[in-house]
């Protein structure tokens, strides 16, 4: 009876709007004709006019006629992106159905395939390629900084590598004692030995050897201007002398000031110490001019201005790496090395630690290997960690589902989908970056929350206790498969719009992302699903005997706690003070993310414990940096004819405030040898040859790019690709560093000069990283929430749900961001991927309420009671799993564990407030009110009979909180009526 009153009241109501309509197209024809009324009515209108009355009346009933004809076309139009969420709805709870009635109707067949598909997948990662190049990962490639290092790499490449080592004393290292101890750990890792094809090697034989200038030579300017053949003879006298200067291996430390002499240095005493280091000028070693004072950080001054204490001294060691053996790449650095350069940093650096074990004083080392080796074992030493989350996590999971062995086989699932998304994306080419590492986290938390919300309707759907586990399985899968569909397809399609991304690191991972979403949601739906139709079957009987009773009861002490919680949803104390709270935490959100500020250094990739990271430590305590290093590369440039155009170029560049001080190896050529500026090219490179074996010019040597050998009074043959040097003052903010970058690089860009010419500066690759992080962040937030709103939109329409729904999902990555900025986190690599899987995991948390509450029906609160009922436990254990997994990550010491514990812990706290309090109290003071009937679908199962087993459970003892007043037959599937949502 109620069926029927409910269709004649739809009809009604359909008549009604139809006549509704008819009434409006006529009044609309009406006052379109009113010019052709009759002459009588004519006059009494003009005299109306006259008046001012009947023309304001006529005006506004025409627009209130029209107003209403639009708002019937709105209505229509919502009316009809209904009608399709519907039809949506409907077919994919029929596929569900059917997919779920097959899958348990024949598991091991279905697992069998499953398997093999799974299998042929995996093949893929045969052609797997690792990409952990930042050059490559983390720049658009067709941006300046990489295009430049492509150049670079291959007119420029890296010829040596530097050693930094940092000896530290609690007290003073300008005593005696701690000068001699330091020459005898240099003198035991000079003569570390390595071998290289079963050579023994040591430092003296790969080091840069460079000429040391302790034997005066005569001024360059004077044998340069003379003219004849005796100019010629006094050149070759000069060269002969420069060839006769022996070659030293370039080591810099305030040992030279003792010519590193160990008879010398083994009778020093401490008043020698400090008076040698604060009077020489000059290396004994290089004969160049020099301050030793500089070598010394954490200094104390007396009152004559000389140094007399120093906490830290560093020590620089430099080898050259050699081109026509093997190499290897060492991806930190991104050059390539050779193999012997390699085994003997591997060995220097072994010794370099045992020797900072000496109680007596600390070396730090810092090989330029380090940073290869340690960002890697921070990342491998907290793996532990990351295993003992997940341990956890499989076990939480054990517990709350109490089905073992179905609970291992979706663990393995998660596992599975991994292989299958490595392996498809590797069989098309796409590389696996260093991100993409962290792509089994993302799975797992979406693999258990999909476990949660099938194991839910499988109760749910077997309440009646039929035996036909095909129909429990396809009535299963149509009661959670739109949920685990909507926010698999809606992260899938979120990740899959992250492919276009600028920065090859997140296109890849998207991709990557995508792949293993849609492989979780079909491996869930399917071996999981075979498992749970196995367990029912085989392991149930028996399993409900040995699992203990305290086991048995845990889920059903949860569905109590959420059935007592859910009671207070809708009362308006509860409701405005859930809006109030909500609304506070919106505007702390606002102001936090607002402080969220751009920032990334290379030591954060270390773990805080080790030697490196506490090297970069000492190095900003006691040697910060004064400003950074730019170089401007030229390539075909014709340097006697573009001089006029260098020097304006390094005119401009001393214009800008930034800029300390220009470096350019030609001005400093001219000015040595007292050159005419407009000299002929000959001499020109006659003059190079002089300059660069001459003191002045010997620190100008790599400089230049050279097409052969370079001998001194040889001319140096197509002087065109070449290099000048200049310094940018420290900077403060990200701001003054993106508009430095941005004046230096139209500077040069802007020069009249031909030929090719970049600019680099060693800022210059966390400045443009920051930039374009920034604005990749914005770009995958939007994208993340606008493909939130279409698919909500597409799901179930255009309603107050799809609002909430989209609003709960922002607010949660809103006040995550906030709480980045309380955490002390910034946006850099890892974080900005960190909140690209944030919103991923949000999606799962308040969709599964908004669906339920879509599924059921009676008045808001009502609707929102049942929707925390019927999925809430689920919810509430898929929030705490991935809570419990991620805070075991809090001990950890590398910035990528403490950015996901951080994180995920945030998240996975304000998915459970948003989406089992914030959303349910918005849905019952603002939501759909009621349910109207409609002849095309059919009411979710799983809301009849969640209802059904609601209205059961409670007790006499208890208050009777009737969810439907509804009984259904579930032994009649076809038997359905069908609700749609009112706005």
């Amino acid at each position: 009876m109620d069926m029927d009153l409910d269709k004649v009241q739809g009809s009604k109501a359909e008549t009604d709007c139809r006549e509704e309509k008819e009434n409006v197209i006529v009044q609309v024809k009406e006052n379109t004709d009113i010019k052709h009324v009759n002459e009588e009515g004519i006059m009494e209108e003009k005299e109306n006019e006259e008046k001012g009355e009947c023309k304001e009346e006529r005006r506004k009933e025409l627009q209130n006629t029209r107003c209403t004809a639009v708002k019937c076309v709105c209505v229509e139009a919502v009316s009809g992106l209904r009608s399709m969420g519907e039809r949506v709805l409907e077919g994919v709870e029929k596929v569900c159905e059917f997919w779920g009635r097959v899958v348990t109707g024949h598991p091991f067949i279905a697992i069998f395939i499953t398997l093999m598909v799974v299998g042929a997948c995996s093949l893929g990662l045969l052609n797997l390629k690792l990409e952990q190049r930042t050059s490559k990962l983390w720049y658009p490639q067709d941006s300046n900084i990489v295009k430049v290092d492509e150049w670079r790499s291959h007119h420029f490449p890296a010829q040596h590598r530097s050693h930094v080592l940092l000896w530290e004393s609690e007290e003073n290292v300008l005593t005696a004692v701690f000068v001699k101890r330091i020459f005898e750990a240099r003198q035991q890792l000079l003569n570390v030995t390595f071998y290289n094809n079963g050579t023994a090697l040591r430092f003296q034989d790969i080091c840069l050897r460079v000429r040391s200038y302790v034997t005066p030579l005569p001024a360059l300017s004077t044998y340069f201007n003379m003219s004849g053949v005796d100019a010629e003879t006094q050149k070759a006298s000069y060269c002969q002398q420069v060839e006769a200067l022996p070659t030293v291996c370039y080591e810099r430390s305030f040992l030279e000031v003792w010519n590193n002499d160990p008879e010398i240095i083994m009778n020093l005493t401490d008043e020698m110490v400090v008076r040698d280091i604060n009077h020489n000028k000059v290396s004994p070693v290089f004969g160049l001019p020099i301050r030793f004072t500089d070598f010394f950080g954490g200094k104390e001054m007396d009152g004559n201005g000389q140094v007399v204490k120093a906490r830290v001294t560093r020590h620089t060691l430099v080898t050259s790496i050699r081109r026509n053996v093997p190499t290897v790449d060492d991806l930190a650095n991104n050059i390539a090395i050779d193999k012997a350069s390699l085994s003997w940093e591997k060995a220097v650096l072994s010794e370099a630690l045992a020797i900072s074990s000496d109680t007596n004083f600390r070396l730090v080392p810092n090989i330029a290997i380090s940073m290869w080796k340690e960002s890697a074992a921070s990342i491998f030493g907290d793996v532990p960690w990351l295993v003992t989350g997940w341990v956890v996590l499989i076990v939480y999971a054990l517990i709350t589902l109490g089905r073992p062995c179905a609970t291992l086989v979706g663990i393995c699932s998660v596992g599975l989908s991994v292989a299958v998304s490595y392996g498809l994306c590797s069989a098309l080419f796409v590389p696996c970056g260093t991100v993409t590492y962290i792509l089994p986290i993302l799975l797992l938390g979406l693999g258990v929350d999909d476990m949660y919300v099938i194991v839910a309707a499988w109760e749910v759907a077997s309440e009646n206790g039929s035996r036909d586990l095909a129909w429990v399985g396809g009535r299963t899968l149509r009661m959670a498969g739109i949920s685990i569909m909507f926010t698999s397809f809606t992260d899938a399609i979120a990740f899959l719009v992250g492919l276009s991304s600028r920065l090859p690191a997140i296109s890849w991972f998207c991709g990557y992302a995508a792949v293993g979403i849609v492989s979780t949601l079909f491996l869930q739906s399917t071996l999981f699903l075979a498992a749970l139709s196995l367990h029912h079957h085989y392991i149930s009987p028996i399993f409900s005997v040995v699992l203990p009773s305290w086991m048995q009861r845990s889920t059903n002490i949860v569905q109590r706690v959420i059935k007592h919680y859910s009671m207070i949803i809708g009362r308006t104390g509860v409701t405005v003070g859930v809006t109030v709270v909500t609304l506070l935490l919106l505007g702390l959100g606002c102001w936090g993310a607002s402080c969220l500020n751009i920032k990334y250094e290379p030591k954060w990739m270390l773990s805080r414990s080790s030697y490196l990271y506490n090297w970069f430590e000492i190095m900003e305590q006691y040697f910060p940096p004064t400003g950074y290093t730019g170089v401007v590369f030229f390539g075909g440039v014709n340097i006697t004819t573009e001089l006029p155009g260098l020097r304006s170029l390094v005119t401009d560049l001393y214009a800008l405030p930034i800029i300390t001080n220009v470096d350019a190896w030609f001005l400093q050529l001219e000015k040595t040898l007292e050159m005419r500026s407009n000299a002929s090219w000959s001499v020109f490179e006659e003059a190079s040859s002089l300059f660069l074996h001459s003191p002045e010019g010997s620190r100008y040597i790599h400089h230049i790019a050279y097409q052969g050998p370079l001998l001194c009074g040889h001319p140096i043959l197509n002087i065109s690709n070449f290099k000048l040097h200049f310094r940018i003052q420290m900077l403060t903010s990200n701001s003054e560093e993106q508009k430095a970058m941005t004046d230096i690089i139209k500077i040069v860009k802007e020069a009249n000069i031909t030929g090719y010419h970049s600019v680099y500066a060693n800022g210059f690759h966390s400045w443009e990283m920051e930039r374009h992080i920034s604005s990749e962040l914005k770009l995958q937030m939007i994208t993340v929430i606008s493909v939130v709103a279409l698919m909500t939109v597409a799901m179930i329409g255009i309603n107050t749900i799809a609002l909430l729904v989209v609003g709960c999902v922002a607010a949660i990555l809103l006040e995550t961001s906030a709480l980045m900025h309380v955490l002390g986190l910034t946006i850099d690599p890892i974080t900005t991927i960190a909140l690209i899987l944030a919103g991923g995991l949000s999606v799962d948390y308040v969709a599964h309420i908004a669906h339920a509450y879509l599924a059921t029906r009676g008045d808001r609160q009502t609707r929102a009671q049942a929707a925390v009922c019927k999925v809430g436990p689920p919810v509430l254990h898929a929030c705490l799993s991935t809570f419990l997994a991620f805070v075991i990550l809090a001990p950890s010491e590398s910035h990528l564990f403490q950015v996901f514990f951080k994180v995920y812990s945030v998240v996975s706290l304000l998915g459970l407030l948003y989406s089992l309090i914030v959303l349910p109290c918005l849905l019952a003071g603002f939501g759909p009110q009621r349910l109207q009937p409609s002849s095309t679908q059919s009411t979710s199962p799983l809301c009849e009979a969640s209802n059904t087993s609601l209205t059961h459970n409670t007790t006499d003892g208890e208050a009777q909180h009737d969810i439907t007043h509804n009984t259904i037959n579930t032994s009649n599937s076809s038997t359905r009526h069908t609700f749609t949502p009112d706005s």
